[in-house]
C-alpha cells in the first residue's frame, strides 16, 4: 500500500497571500468553494465546521510562517487513522510561489479504508490546490 501523496502547484501571488490560505486549519475541507469555515481551536486541536460537510478534527502540528504548515486529520471521517498533511511554500520565480503538499499515513489504514481514501485524496489535492490558486490569484468565485 502506498503511504504518501505528493503534489505541487505554482501560484502567481505573494507568499503572504498564499500563506493566508494554506495556514488555515482544514482549508482543504470543502465542496468546491473555499472559506466560510468556523474553526474552534483548543491548543493544537481544532474543530473545523464546514456548512455542507460537517465537523472535522484537525490537529496543528507545526507552523513556520510563510514557509511551512503541518496538520493532521482523519480523511474520510473519524473511522480511519489520522494522516499528516504538510504544505511547504517555495519560490518558483519572481511573484510565483510553488506550493508542495505531502500527505502521509495511508499505510496505517486497513486495506478497505486505504482503497476508499488514497485515490480520492490524490484526486482531491489536485482540486484543492486549483481552488487555492484561483483564490490567491484573485478569482472572485473561489472565496
Amino acid at each position: 500500500m502506498r503511504d504518501s501523496i505528493e503534489t505541487f502547484i505554482d501560484i502567481n501571488a505573494t507568499r503572504e497571500r498564499v500563506w493566508e490560505l494554506v495556514s488555515e486549519p482544514g482549508w482543504w475541507i470543502n465542496n468546491g468553494v473555499l472559506g466560510g469555515h468556523v474553526v474552534d481551536r483548543t491548543g493544537d486541536e481544532c474543530l473545523v465546521t464546514d456548512a455542507e460537510l460537517g465537523v472535522f478534527t484537525v490537529g496543528v502540528v507545526s507552523t513556520e510562517p510563510l514557509e511551512r504548515a503541518v496538520f493532521t486529520w482523519h480523511p474520510g471521517g473519524d473511522d480511519v487513522p489520522r494522516t499528516t498533511v504538510e504544505f511547504v511554500l517555495l519560490d518558483a520565480a519572481p511573484g510565483v510561489v510553488k506550493v508542495r503538499v505531502t500527505e502521509t499515513g495511508f499505510a496505517a489504514m486497513s486495506p478497505e479504508a486505504h482503497a476508499r481514501n488514497y485515490g480520492a485524496n490524490v484526486e482531491g489535492w489536485g482540486e484543492e490546490l486549483a481552488l487555492a490558486r484561483a483564490a490567491a490569484e484573485g478569482a472572485a468565485d473561489a472565496r
